[in-house]
């Protein structure tokens, strides 16, 4: 019991949470609203109509500009969940391209 307990205390304090908590605290440097990888861009689509999304940073958000949704970036990854897409309503001016 007494090498399982030493084996555990050394783990926790070199690979447990608390360093995985350190090390993400560190090197996590992307906005929250902006793509973690912008290169991933070019492969996503709207869920729904299948068509490329337009990332528009300055929002925060992936716009299908057909049928007028927009889906939410947190912390670096796009919810491209039907649910988590807001509907831009006809009378609402488009977000522009920044």
């Amino acid at each position: 019991m007494l090498l399982y307990s030493a084996t555990m205390d050394a783990f926790q304090t070199t690979r447990g949470p608390a360093r995985w908590a350190r090390t993400l605290a560190t090197t996590t440097t992307t906005p929250a609203t902006t793509l973690a990888s912008p290169s991933v861009l070019q492969h996503l689509v709207c869920p729904i109509s299948k068509l490329p999304l337009e990332h528009l940073e300055a929002q925060g958000i992936l716009f299908c500009r057909e049928i007028r949704v927009a889906y939410p970036i947190r912390g670096g990854i796009p919810i491209l969940v039907p649910t988590e897409g807001r509907i831009v309503p006809e009378d609402e001016p488009l977000p522009s391209l920044a």
